[in-house]
């Protein structure tokens, strides 16, 4: 597969929430309106590692994903374009890296929450192929609804912690 020449669509972190079920976290992908959204269950530290990257927190120390954007953009001068979720195999997620290196492209099969981390921390796009998008598609009741409640859940924490302070 050719991630570069396949019809892409544009998506953000939306949010990342822990499954109240099955006490995984999950994280979801949106288009600018809002009109899909992506789920995926990733691993606590995968999660972790996102959420820093994502919200700019600060790190004792590097994280992997830390270490290998430094190798990629410091050491090779190379640069990451692009992250594309690629496609859904039995409920798993495929995604590719595609880096830049003068002249050069490099696409690399990777995990999406990977390749995520290196996203937010490069501050690089990342898409969905229409492919994704349709095989989701069945699904976006269940995920809007799912959002809704997690949504609510994170409010009502919010303000109870507000009134225990």
């Amino acid at each position: 597969m050719n991630a570069m020449s396949d019809n892409l669509v544009r998506v953000n972190i939306r949010a990342v929430y822990m499954h109240p079920k099955h006490k995984v976290p999950t994280l979801f992908l949106a288009d600018e309106d809002d009109m899909f959204i992506i789920s995926m269950v990733i691993g606590f530290l995968e999660a972790q590692s996102i959420i820093i990257g994502w919200q700019r927190l600060p790190s004792p120390r590097p994280t992997t994903a830390d270490l290998v954007r430094s190798i990629i953009e410091d050491d090779f001068t190379a640069r990451i374009d692009k992250v594309v979720i690629t496609d859904v195999l039995e409920g798993a997620f495929m995604a590719k890296l595609i880096i830049h290196r003068g002249e050069q492209i490099i696409e690399r099969d990777c995990r999406p929450s990977d390749a995520l981390a290196l996203a937010v921390r490069s501050d690089s796009p990342i898409y969905a192929t229409e492919q994704v998008i349709e095989k989701i598609e069945s699904e976006q009741e269940n995920i809007r609804a799912l959002i809704k409640y997690l949504e609510a859940e994170a409010k009502d924490a919010d303000m109870n912690n507000m009134m225990q302070s």
